[in-house]
């Protein structure tokens, strides 16, 4: 809980940069790095070694304000080899452009991620909309998705154990659909057969997009790519 506050003071200048790094780092309060009046949205880097967790009630922004501004960086990450990155629901990351800008960037990676039914808006009401990269070994887009991971404040209250295939629901990327462009990649493989860099779409997981603005879906495999359900 708490807030760290590096947006900008004066106006014509951009947001700031909060760097916060650590074996676990979490988040459950307030991280803005705003431009202030006609200035880009800056930067905000949340890394760790083991777990990056964004919960419920986290709000993060690097929205740019006013005219010619575009929307910040947030990323979001933990270490490929062993990490977990999670953002779960009831968290909101925004890094929107301004009046005649254009939206940002969010990443969240590790060796595997968790999202949940969270606000990603990289929306611009006048500019090109951003992009939202989602980066781990192994993803699988499935029917159902789960949303359990917890943060007392101190250290995470389950422990991580890296799976070889992170999960995402096929509604999950519908939704991050209404507000971003969105990248899944596995640019890196792993040690071993189980860490390939594979990204799978189950069969009964369709993604449909039902939007009035276009959006762009890009999915990028080290490996292989299995679609076994239209997209549309």
């Amino acid at each position: 809980t708490g807030t760290i506050d590096a947006s900008s003071a004066q106006a014509g200048a951009s947001g700031g940069s909060i760097n916060l790094h650590g074996e676990y780092v979490g988040n459950s309060g307030i991280i803005s790095a705003d431009g202030n009046a006609d200035a880009d949205g800056g930067t905000i880097l949340l890394k760790s070694e083991k777990e990056t967790l964004v919960v419920t009630g986290s709000l993060i922004s690097a929205d740019g304000i006013g005219n010619n501004s575009n929307g910040g960086d947030i990323r979001i990450l933990s270490d490929m080899d062993s990490g977990l990155s999670a953002v779960t629901a009831g968290a909101a990351l925004s890094a929107k452009g301004g009046i005649t800008g254009d939206g940002g960037f969010v990443e969240v990676s590790g060796h595997s991620f968790h999202l949940g039914d969270a606000s990603i808006d990289l929306t611009a009401p006048n500019g090109a909309t951003g992009t939202f990269l989602l980066d781990p070994f192994n993803v699988t887009i499935t029917t159902l998705g789960t949303d359990t991971l917890t943060w007392d404040g101190l250290s995470p209250t389950n422990t991580f154990t890296p799976a070889t295939t992170s999960t995402i629901s096929a509604s999950s990327v519908e939704s991050r659909l209404s507000s971003a462009n969105v990248v899944i990649t596995t640019t890196g493989t792993g040690t071993g057969t189980a860490n390939l860099g594979d990204i799978t779409i189950n069969s009964g997981a369709s993604i449909t997009y039902t939007g009035t603005n276009a959006r762009v879906l890009t999915l990028q495999a080290a490996n292989n790519i299995s679609i076994n359900s239209a997209i549309s």
